[in-house]
């Protein structure tokens, strides 16, 4: 536009046609004229470069912008990643929760039926490894746990004494078969009737039988019963079986200490003494029933 104004003011002072700003412009002189247009030419020029510097700052500023769009739009794409790793993490996370949870529930009961196994395992440890041990020399009975003796009780008769008149050989290894707080008048027994099972009950009350062992009766699989005190002396001597003669307290200590199945242990073994001399318990308690003869013939 500007180069289109400047041929036709350069055609007009040259006297080859009309200036360009229209018939209104004819009358003035030319040097008015010609400063007029050096003046609308200058005022073009400055516009136009004015207009450039504008132009170059809005395009910058417009650059700008398009690189803070570019980096907000990467900074919303980077935010929306964000959000979805931590919606996906807080899923994982509430995942991870409930399996720790059902972990420790499980890891807690596991315990709990570690330490029911334990206290289990503890117990059989306590009665496979407890057993009864005679010392026939030394007139003692323990109550032994492994190697250690946990109690040590003095017996009467050492060896065992027989009673009832009927005497059997009392193996060095017995076992407890049965315990009875107070000796019954009379065990219970089963019998087998046509098919049928017949169970009789112990029973309650007085016998010879519960006269001669008394209370915290410990039964073997052998003819040796260990047992409190008695009721009758008479009845004592009178019921068939091998006794050591334990007092009240020893017997209350061997029943709570015991088991079924404890092992009765004669340490050494009976087959290796060749002579023992009897206790003044066991003299006193053979001489008495002579004593008694003797009273009666004088008499």
């Amino acid at each position: 536009m500007i180069r289109s104004l400047w041929e036709r003011w350069s055609s007009f002072f040259k006297g080859d046609g009309a200036p360009p700003g229209g018939p209104w412009l004819a009358p003035a002189p030319r040097g008015l004229a010609l400063f007029a247009a050096l003046a609308a030419f200058a005022g073009l020029v400055a516009a136009e470069q004015w207009l450039r510097a504008h132009e170059a700052e809005s395009s910058r500023a417009l650059a700008r912008v398009e690189e803070y769009r570019r980096q907000a739009l990467q900074s919303r794409s980077e935010l929306r990643s964000f959000a979805k790793l931590k919606s996906q993490g807080v899923e994982r996370f509430k995942k991870g929760l409930s399996s720790l949870a059902r972990s420790r529930r499980s890891l807690f009961e596991a315990g709990i039926d570690l330490q029911d196994q334990k206290r289990v395992l503890e117990k059989v440890w306590e009665i496979a490894s407890t057993y009864v041990s005679i010392d026939v020399p030394g007139r003692k009975v323990r109550l032994m746990r492994g190697d250690q003796a946990l109690q040590s009780f003095p017996i009467a008769y050492a060896p065992p004494a027989a009673f009832g008149g009927e005497k059997a050989a009392v193996a060095n290894f017995e076992r407890i078969v049965s315990k009875e707080r107070f000796a019954a008048p009379e065990r219970g027994q089963y019998v087998e009737t046509n098919g049928r099972l017949l169970w009789e009950p112990p029973q309650v009350g007085s016998s010879r039988r519960a006269n001669a062992l008394g209370a915290y009766v410990l039964f073997t699989n052998g003819p040796l019963i260990l047992h409190g005190p008695p009721q009758s002396r008479s009845d004592h001597e009178a019921f068939a079986h091998d006794c050591l003669g334990l007092s009240l307290y020893a017997a209350t200590k061997l029943f709570a200490g015991s088991y079924i199945g404890t092992r009765v242990v004669f340490d050494p073994p009976l087959s290796s003494l060749k002579t023992i001399v009897p206790s003044p318990a066991a003299k006193k308690m053979s001489r008495a029933p002579k004593k008694a003869v003797a009273r009666k013939k004088r008499r």
